[in-house]
């Protein structure tokens, strides 16, 4: 069976699999069969990732086509696991497909009285609030004492801002930054790091870079029963606690569509 025959066959199974939850809804050993259903489905989806996996190292000649189809597979499948009406949806939230025992999630250590970078600024802000109401017995620089994790690898970070999810690699190298006594007039480049963030955003149904890099235009929808449009704008120039959350409001017309241009 080709490689694009196994993803067909295993599209199929997530479709009946679906199918078969969707019809089962009020058996009465619908809990019962529950976690073995979501397991299987999840294993299925896993499959097709496999799939590539095995494509990708044997460098097939319709490498390309198997992955569009793998990528349509696990569209669907994605779409199918929410296919309820919201409480008989399958799953809630779907776990990551794409992690295996052979290709294992990272694993983050939580060591007593060390605190992500996020709630320690919140716990600050949070004492500063209660300080201005007047509570007494509140110290601020509380949080200022308390550590962060350490960093995932022990190297010179590229950025300040490099966070955890930046340092996957083995094989690090360390920051070449142009040294001021030799090129004053240099700028310092930072190598490169993937930044993984999260906001909130209304329910993006496609993404624009624009034309000069200065940002990027993410249409969506919201309102009743989403059928309102919305347009988010992300702006790295306006800073880095900005840069994910950015801004979102009910699109016009082609005014919008032009920010793309921009």
């Amino acid at each position: 069976m080709s490689f694009q025959d196994r993803i067909a066959d295993l599209s199929s199974k997530l479709s009946n699999l679906s199918q078969e939850y969707l019809d089962s809804l009020d058996d009465d050993d619908f809990d019962e069969k529950l976690d073995g259903r979501k397991s299987r489905y999840i294993e299925l989806m896993r499959g097709i990732v496999d799939v590539v996996d095995e494509a990708q190292k044997e460098n097939t000649d319709d490498l390309q086509e198997v992955l569009k189809k793998a990528e349509s597979a696990l569209g669907k499948a994605v779409m199918l696991a929410y296919a309820g009406d919201g409480d008989s949806d399958m799953f809630q939230s779907l776990p990551s497909y794409a992690h295996s025992d052979e290709r294992p999630s990272l694993k983050i250590k939580h060591e007593e009285g060390q605190f992500s970078q996020k709630t320690l600024k919140l716990g600050a802000m949070f004492m500063e609030m209660m300080k201005g109401m007047g509570l007494p017995g509140l110290d601020p620089n509380a949080f200022a004492r308390l550590k962060p994790p350490a960093p995932w690898k022990d190297v010179v970070r590229p950025h300040p801002l490099s966070t955890r999810c930046a340092r996957f690699m083995d094989e690090i190298p360390e920051a070449t930054i142009p040294s001021p006594e030799k090129e004053p007039s240099a700028l310092s480049i930072f190598q490169a790091r993937a930044e993984v963030t999260y906001g909130d955003i209304q329910l993006p149904i496609g993404i624009h870079a624009s034309a000069s890099g200065r940002g990027i235009i993410v249409p969506g929808m919201g309102g009743w029963k989403q059928r309102s449009p919305y347009i988010s704008v992300f702006c790295p120039s306006v800073g880095i606690d900005r840069v994910m959350t950015g801004w979102s409001r009910p699109s016009s017309t082609a005014t919008d569509r032009s920010l793309t241009s921009q």
